[in-house]
């Protein structure tokens, strides 16, 4: 049997009278959302625009790897290959320390039950936790563990010679995207995305199994093969017609999460406390933060939230995966982005000739690194 946990946010099963737990402060989450525009595209095709835009305006540039300049303190501006872990002591480093998860790298997959409990007391972290690839992409090899059991499962499951990060699971009750660039010829603040991340949650029947409501819909369908992985035979139960079913515990939308365009919510408060963060950061200026809060007021008012995810020059406008977006506007989205990772290479580059483009053999070959790490990655919770 699939087991409610105490914890609401670690439980795949939610009565119908828990849900006033989930998502507080979002607009609600409209019945039967669709599979996006986007979505419905395979990637190649999808990304085909953005790229073609990218030689157009490295041509204008007289360079390919421009944008790999636009946060000149990580490898190449966080464009591939960046480590989630050296993001973290960053952040670490300035005073938004309290703002960051506790988390602890294992370098080692050989460590035994006692030096993994020795880890985690002098970290100060304790199950449930948060296991995941410290090189990673959209959910990728992501995964809530409860227990010592399930950590050691994911270990011996993850490929040797990858370090995995592991961070305290922030059980606050809401999570967004919040995409912000700097412009450093002008000092101009730009929050040109925010995205409001949902779980996908399945409506029980009272007759149907889960497998069987996963299949009803294309954008249930596209989740079946991911869920199978997690929960085997235990679809076959019957989802009761006072339950729903959450398909990831995680923010991502390839693991099954619901993102849609936050705009609306973008005011000066917010954008206030966005560049308040921003401000302990000069060297990045282009990021999109993953943040979880128990409000999005809170947020707004300095309290009650914490940085899950730091992403840099490779970091996309995630509001472009709204199922209730057209395929126009992510596009849009995507031509926007690169547009503005070139204008703020640019820039530095002006600024400083110290900085000049690295080598496309060397982008070339971090990405082809963080491409092979990505498949060999166990499955995402």
């Amino acid at each position: 049997m699939i087991q409610r946990n105490n914890r609401l946010w670690l439980s795949p099963i939610i009565k119908k009278s828990e849900m006033q737990e989930v998502q507080l402060s979002f607009p609600p989450l409209p019945d039967n959302i669709p599979l996006s525009p986007a979505e419905r595209l395979p990637d190649w095709l999808f990304y085909l625009p953005g790229a073609i835009w990218w030689l157009c305006l490295a041509v204008y540039y007289r360079s390919l790897t421009l944008p790999c300049l636009v946060n000149p303190t990580i490898n190449l501006g966080g464009m591939a290959d960046e480590t989630k872990s050296a993001n973290y002591r960053y952040l670490m480093r300035t005073s938004l320390q309290e703002y960051v998860p506790k988390f602890f790298t294992l370098h080692s997959h050989q460590l035994s039950e006692a030096e993994l409990r020795q880890m985690m007391q002098d970290t100060g972290i304790d199950f449930p936790m948060v296991a995941k690839p410290d090189v990673g992409c959209k959910g990728l090899g992501v995964r809530v563990v409860t227990n010592m059991q399930e950590l050691q499962n994911y270990i011996a499951a993850y490929p040797e010679q990858q370090d995995i990060l592991l961070c305290e699971f922030i059980d606050y009750r809401e999570e967004f995207g919040a995409f912000y660039v700097k412009l450093p010829a002008s000092g101009e603040f730009i929050v040109p995305s925010l995205t409001l991340k949902y779980p996908f949650l399945i409506k029980g029947d009272g007759v149907s199994t889960i497998r069987q409501l996963l299949g009803k819909t294309s954008s249930r369908r596209r989740l079946l093969p991911l869920a199978i992985k997690r929960y085997g035979d235990k679809l076959e139960e019957i989802l009761p017609e006072d339950s729903y079913f959450r398909t990831t515990a995680i923010g991502s939308h390839t693991s099954g999460s619901v993102f849609r365009d936050g705009e609306m919510l973008i005011d000066s408060s917010f954008k206030a406390q966005l560049q308040n963060i921003s401000d302990q950061m000069p060297d990045f200026n282009y990021v999109r933060f993953d943040i979880k809060c128990n409000s999005f007021e809170d947020f707004k008012q300095g309290k009650n939230f914490k940085i899950i995810e730091l992403n840099g020059a490779s970091a996309e406008m995630t509001h472009i995966w709204d199922p209730e977006g057209s395929l126009w506007r992510a596009w849009a989205g995507i031509f926007l982005q690169v547009s503005l990772l070139f204008k703020v290479g640019h820039q530095i580059r002006q600024q400083n000739k110290a900085h000049s483009s690295p080598s496309l053999r060397s982008l070339w070959q971090a990405f082809r690194t963080e491409l092979k790490k990505r498949k060999s990655l166990p499955v995402s919770s």
